[in-house]
């Protein structure tokens, strides 16, 4: 089996230490914002209008604001032979065996995989998802002081997920 390609999980935690996070304030209910939709290849997201849609070499959406970062990743099944024939789960191991994190723990909440990870002063939540033509994953970061008042706001974004 071909080996597959490797998503640059640290490449993308890298980007957000170094570029978001200068200065973070706790969010509430005036700077989350009001709900926006965002579509992009195949995926559309809930957010808010607090966030602007940024370029970023090497994932497929990227989405900022003054509290957090949203990052979309898509894997075509055309990746390798049988890809999309995987289930979502065996999606979720084969990342984690492509990004060395076997000892992060993958949890489910209403049938949707995914796991945490910190490094530094972030942690980042990923989603995942499988569509008609491909996988996605989606990762919400923020500050680590912030993170156990942001989390169930990652949750309902995540289910607010939705692949073709």
């Amino acid at each position: 089996m071909k080996k597959l390609f490797v998503l640059p999980i640290l490449l993308t935690l890298s980007l957000l230490l170094s570029g978001c996070f200068g200065v973070m304030m706790l969010p509430d209910s005036d700077t989350i914002g009001e709900s926006k939709t965002f579509e992009g290849d195949g995926i559309t997201l809930l957010l808010t209008d607090r966030f602007k849609e940024e370029k970023q070499d090497g994932v497929d959406a990227y989405y900022v604001s003054d509290f957090c970062a949203v990052v979309v990743m898509k894997e075509k099944f055309t990746v390798q032979e049988g890809f999309g024939d995987l289930t979502l789960d065996e999606y979720v191991q084969t990342v984690q065996k492509s990004n060395k994190l076997t000892n992060v723990e993958v949890k489910k909440q209403d049938g949707i995989p995914y796991y945490t990870i910190e490094e530094g002063d972030t942690r980042a939540y990923f989603y995942f998802y499988k569509g008609s033509d491909a996988f996605y994953f989606v990762q919400f970061a923020c500050n680590v002081n912030n993170a156990s008042m942001l989390e169930d706001t990652f949750y309902l974004w995540a289910q607010a997920v939705e692949v073709e």
